[in-house]
């Protein structure tokens, strides 16, 4: 009889832990990520992009901070992301979505970089753009983040403007023009 009690002891608490696991699957996603870190922010000490700085696709641009991890730390992982002030889940900065890839080993001494944003990153209205960089502790799994203020993504045009040699042809079209005239 003794066994047959610890036997439903062992059953009741098996029961109970199975409905503690179902029930943490269906509670929101924001209560699941609680594990993880939830914020994203300037650990590094972000001088560029500068709140309200625009970057043009096609241009270079200048990824800068006082505060790198530096020696005992693995190198940086440097991305451009995008959020939708509209949907909640992208709204933390963590769980945005990535753009495209600024730098995939940055040194953890340096504070420094130069990138060209690619002509083909799709910008969409309306959306948050920011860096956010990623790095570990040498020998550990956990990573940490640091994120840039938002800037203005915009969608780079062609040159604007007249080179020399366009100049020459414009010339050279006024000169016909005024020599047809007279």
């Amino acid at each position: 009889m003794h066994a047959a009690n610890h036997l439903l002891v062992l059953v009741a608490a098996l029961v109970a832990l199975m409905a503690t696991a179902a029930s943490a699957s269906t509670t929101s996603s924001l209560a699941r990520r609680q594990v993880f870190k939830d914020t994203c922010d300037d650990a590094l000490g972000f001088t560029a992009p500068k709140s309200g700085d625009t970057w043009k696709t096609g241009s270079q641009v200048t990824v800068s901070y006082t505060k790198p991890p530096g020696d005992g730390f693995d190198a940086l992982s440097v991305l451009l992301m995008s959020s939708n002030p509209a949907d909640s889940m992208t709204m933390n900065k963590l769980m945005a979505t990535k753009v495209s890839v600024i730098a995939d080993n940055q040194g953890a001494t340096a504070n420094t970089l130069s990138w060209t944003v690619p002509k083909d990153v799709n910008v969409t209205a309306g959306y948050q753009y920011f860096v956010r960089a990623m790095w570990t502790k040498k020998g550990d799994t956990t990573g940490i983040y640091s994120c840039s203020p938002t800037v203005n993504l915009v969608q780079g045009s062609a040159a604007t403007g007249m080179g020399v040699g366009g100049a020459v042809v414009l010339v050279a079209g006024l000169v016909w023009s005024v020599a047809l005239l007279l």
